[in-house]
């Protein structure tokens, strides 16, 4: 593995533990209404902040919240991978 891997790793789990945190915050703050976003997050979904933005604008219907809450609760995705010329490469 380079450095440059090495680094952008660390980056992307500085990033991920950030969105946790900030999630956390804003979900105690709202007193549950973003407790989606939160549980996207904190599950390493790849799409909370997808969730963040259906919870935000329809989150206070019950149906956006709960619909909200479903897509939150979805297992991520696996990634997709392609070979060319004997390079694997990770589509994301």
């Amino acid at each position: 593995m380079s450095q440059m891997d090495a680094d952008q790793m660390d980056t992307e789990l500085r990033y991920d533990s950030m969105a946790v945190l900030v999630s956390m915050v804003v979900a105690v703050f709202t007193w549950g209404y973003m407790a989606p976003w939160l549980v996207a997050t904190a599950r390493g979904n790849p799409d909370h902040w997808r969730v963040f933005l259906l919870n935000l604008f329809l989150g206070w219907t019950v149906i956006g919240w709960v619909w909200s809450l479903v897509v939150a609760m979805r297992p991520p995705r696996p990634p997709r991978v392609v070979k060319t010329n004997g390079v694997v490469t990770e589509l994301r």
